[in-house]
């Protein structure tokens, strides 16, 4: 719930002060103030969801830790990692 209220929030926000600056004469820094919540709107969303959704956090630190695993070789039985796999498949 906490986390679709901050990214509405930051949307409603910035949507408000753009549709205002259509139909009023505000002081230059409302721009920048604007910007800023227009800007958060489209890039807090990714680091509300690491922070307060269990499951995406999971999620996004085992692709991580799948990358950091070694791969077993079928042709040799042998460790390698994610970077020279690609070798292995082409074989």
């Amino acid at each position: 719930m906490y986390q679709s209220l901050i990214i509405c929030a930051l949307d409603q926000i910035s949507s408000v002060i753009y549709v205002a600056m259509n139909y009023m004469t505000l002081p230059p820094i409302t721009t920048i103030i604007a910007q800023f919540f227009w800007q958060s709107a489209h890039a807090f969303p990714v680091f509300t969801y690491l922070t307060m959704n269990a499951t995406i956090r999971r999620g996004f630190f085992n692709i991580f830790k799948q990358q950091a695993e070694p791969l077993e070789s079928e042709n040799a039985g042998t460790t390698t990692t994610p970077h020279n796999a690609i070798n292995i498949i082409q074989m």
